[in-house]
């Protein structure tokens, strides 16, 4: 599908920032397998509030659209309900922003029930404001890009039914974290340790979770959010005097900037996962020149949810290519430094995994671990 990227400069915000974010969105059309034959960035003093763009930018969106023969325009702005629609009255084709597009991610990839319920929930709730009985934009986007999944069948239903329908899934979703929750209280019973692998989309995750469970289930690929619905895997260690001893390691979907409030909500038993883990290891991508600041954004987010931060590990991946700067930076927070893909410094990492989780229990041979 040929597309055109729309991306806006803010005066006054940091240009590394605002071209991190546009190029996140960039990685996001690639994870779709979308074609961006033009990218058009304009830089502004405040956003226009009909339009996002100026009116002369838009109708040089519009000429390229027909020249090019765009099929799709991708804003990597939030656009507002009332922004949509009236750009969608202007472009002739689908246009559709950043969250739509992470939002069709999550439709064309998740696996379980769960997840799909959850990626319906998220498309219903997010389009509602949009929903008109007939609404030209609205309608170019069943079916494909920024319709696909679960929900694309009822994104043109009346906004009665549309509550109707998310007042249903959410009592869906509380039967499930129910049982979630029964689980976790067996675990927390049998004193069952978690750890939970977090980081950005794209810095290695699904590969370091393989790395540190010898298993080849997970997802890896170089795309963002390859990885929808967390997997679970118990590890067991033995101690030098053949005791044993096991944990829960999850490997859970990426953090991603500008991610739309619904999403989280209707993610919310991946996010609660996290905070009730008893360990979490902050993956940081050692080639990425904005790895600091993700960082800093991911600890943030795990302070708002309430996460006690003594209780993390930063792991520094992709060390095999990794930039000295971004290394250097990262010196004073003691981070282990590990690559995924080659095994570097895995065995150290799960012999650290342990110590935090089992130190007071059990001693803890550091040299010659055994991991069954």
């Amino acid at each position: 599908m040929k597309t055109l990227l729309v991306g806006v400069d803010l005066t006054g915000k940091k240009f590394s920032a605002e071209r991190d974010n546009y190029e996140e969105t960039y990685h996001l059309c690639l994870a779709e397998n979308l074609e961006v034959v033009k990218t058009i960035r304009q830089k502004r003093s405040t956003i226009d509030p009909k339009t996002v763009v100026g009116s002369g930018k838009l109708k040089e969106i519009v000429k390229l659209v027909e020249s090019e023969n765009i099929d799709l325009v991708v804003f990597d702005y939030p656009l507002k309900p009332a922004q949509w629609k009236e750009i969608t009255r202007l472009i002739p084709v689908k246009v559709i922003d950043k969250a739509m597009l992470i939002l069709d991610i999550f439709a064309r990839r998740a696996q379980s029930a769960e997840g799909k319920l959850k990626v319906e929930l998220a498309q219903l709730e997010y389009n509602l404001p949009r929903l008109t009985e007939l609404d030209s934009g609205l309608s170019r986007l069943v079916g494909g890009i920024g319709g696909r999944g679960p929900g694309e069948t009822k994104l043109e239903i009346s906004r009665r039914r549309s509550r109707e329908r998310i007042n249903l899934l959410k009592k869906k979703l509380k039967e499930i974290e129910k049982h979630r929750d029964l689980i976790t209280k067996k675990q927390r019973t049998n004193k069952i340790p978690v750890v939970s692998i977090v980081g950005y989309t794209n810095v290695g995750k699904s590969a370091l979770f393989n790395a540190i469970t010898s298993k080849r289930d997970a997802l890896v690929q170089n795309k963002l959010f390859a990885t929808l619905d967390p997997l679970r895997r118990r590890i067991t260690v033995v101690d030098e005097n053949n005791k044993h001893w096991s944990y829960i390691i999850s490997d859970t979907v990426g953090f991603i900037r500008d991610l739309p409030e619904q999403l989280y909500e209707a993610f919310k038993a991946t996010i609660k996962e996290v905070v009730e883990s008893d360990l979490i290891l902050i993956v940081i991508d050692a080639s990425d020149v904005n790895a600091y600041q993700k960082f800093q954004n991911v600890m943030k987010i795990l302070k708002d949810l309430g996460v006690d931060l003594a209780y993390t590990l930063i792991v520094l991946n992709k060390m095999d290519i990794a930039r000295p700067e971004v290394v250097q930076e990262f010196e004073l927070l003691n981070p282990i430094k590990v690559s995924a893909t080659s095994r570097h410094n895995i065995s150290l990492l799960k012999n650290v995994i342990a110590k935090k989780l089992f130190a007071d229990r059990r001693s803890i041979d550091t040299h010659h671990p055994k991991t069954i």
